[in-house]
């Protein structure tokens, strides 16, 4: 990053591990991952580039490797994360454990804790003054159908 007077900081690793995955170079991407993850805490959204890159590669061992490695550094998988690592176990033909993962995901709840937080952010912006928009409406709109919450779309 220094060599193209890129300020080094997460959002500037995070978009430049998502460039180079594009075109499934995930090892230069890993590469520049094991030098940078010292100097930032890596999140959610940095290790799903980096699952994503194995998954389009495809490397179910150094996926899982990347997952636990986001574990024990105490970051939380996102439903992102999740959604990568299920496709990965399904074209590895590990449907059951994708499954397992489906399972962990339901059990955390993640997807109705993040509607729950868009929710309150919504009315926090009204409560606020903050307009709302069509992108907003949509969102959420989406969001309840994805979790069979109909009732709640009205």
């Amino acid at each position: 990053m220094d060599n193209y007077g890129v300020p080094p900081n997460l959002a500037a690793l995070n978009s430049l591990l998502s460039v180079f995955c594009k075109p499934k170079n995930i090892r230069k991407v890993q590469e520049i991952f094991d030098k940078m993850k010292d100097k930032f805490s890596p999140d959610s959204k940095t290790y799903s580039i980096l699952l994503e890159g194995w998954e389009k590669s495809p490397n179910l061992p150094k996926a899982r490797k990347i997952l636990r490695m986001m574990a024990d550094n105490g970051c939380n998988p996102s439903i992102v994360t999740y959604e990568i690592m299920v496709d990965v176990l399904c074209k590895a033909g590990r449907v059951d454990e994708a499954l397992e993962v489906v399972r962990e995901m339901d059990c955390l709840r993640c997807i109705e804790n993040l509607i729950e937080e868009a929710v309150e952010t919504f009315l926090e912006m009204e409560k606020n003054g903050i307009k709302d928009d069509v992108t907003t409406y949509n969102a959420l709109i989406v969001a309840f159908c994805k979790t069979n919450k109909f009732k709640d779309v009205f």
